[in-house]
């Protein structure tokens, strides 16, 4: 489609050194995303593109692998059956995460796509994708910086701000007829920046991803609901062509089939 990849943005982490075994899940004290093992949340997800027709669909089965040291520190790795096709499933497979007080921590690298034709990735270390004591509007977590990668013979820079903030608490919501108690949101936005290495602009500073979590008490995230946007400058009066698509959308859904958590 040449918009952005909703299953390659997610946050998949790579634990060089790391010593995995088979201990326990982590502290279940994080009541809004229990991380016992052997925890697993199934997700169906589904892919709409700009004129509303349904692009694609699948199913994501989510689960609490094990332990696993970072440096000095344990952290609950969470995996996927298969590879992910949801932005929520997609961007805990594979990844480290922590309870820090009242925030949920992920360290790794982020995977992500303008379009499928410009992938590229972002370390992080700790970031924090929930605050359940964060009031709405709140910033739970952010990380900035830059980096220079050539794709298709073109060198860019890319500045970079991925953000989390609280959405409105609810004190219900019923997904897929089941009514879930005690909800707390996360809004989650990568803001980016594209540039020719010789300060040509190619995608001004925009939102390109906005992707909100509805985690329930005692249970974890019950919906995910991402909308993906990017337009290009227009260069087409210099006859230049660019090698992705001039502008992209995308909207996808993700919605809690079955769990199980202790």
């Amino acid at each position: 489609m040449g918009l952005i990849a909703l299953t390659a943005i997610g946050l998949t982490v790579s634990c060089s050194g790391d010593d995995d075994n088979n201990g326990g899940g982590g502290d279940t004290t994080a009541v809004y995303l229990p991380l016992s093992s052997g925890n697993y949340w199934v997700y169906d997800t589904n892919n709409e593109g700009a004129d509303g027709a349904a692009d694609s669909s699948g199913r994501d089965s989510l689960y609490v692998a094990n332990d696993t040291v970072i440096g000095t520190t344990t952290y609950t790795k969470f995996k996927t059956q298969a590879a992910p096709t949801g932005f929520y499933s997609g961007s805990l497979s594979g990844n480290a995460v922590k309870v820090s007080g009242s925030k949920l921590l992920v360290t790794g690298s982020t995977s992500l796509a303008v379009s499928e034709e410009i992938p590229f990735s972002i370390d992080i270390t700790d970031f924090a994708f929930f605050d359940a004591n964060a009031s709405t509007g709140d910033q739970i977590g952010s990380t900035s910086g830059s980096f220079q990668q050539t794709i298709e013979e073109i060198p860019l820079t890319f500045t970079y701000t991925l953000k989390t903030n609280a959405g409105a608490d609810a004190a219900s919501l019923t997904v897929n007829g089941t009514n879930y108690a005690n909800i707390k949101t996360v809004i989650t936005t990568l803001t980016l920046k594209i540039t020719h290495v010789l300060g040509i602009v190619l995608l001004q500073e925009q939102d390109v991803v906005v992707s909100t979590q509805y985690f329930a008490e005692g249970v974890g995230v019950i919906k995910t609901s991402t909308d993906i946007t990017y337009n290009l400058q227009d260069f087409s009066q210099l006859g230049l062509t660019l090698p992705i698509p001039q502008s992209g959308s995308a909207h996808q859904d993700e919605l809690l089939v079955t769990y199980n958590v202790e």
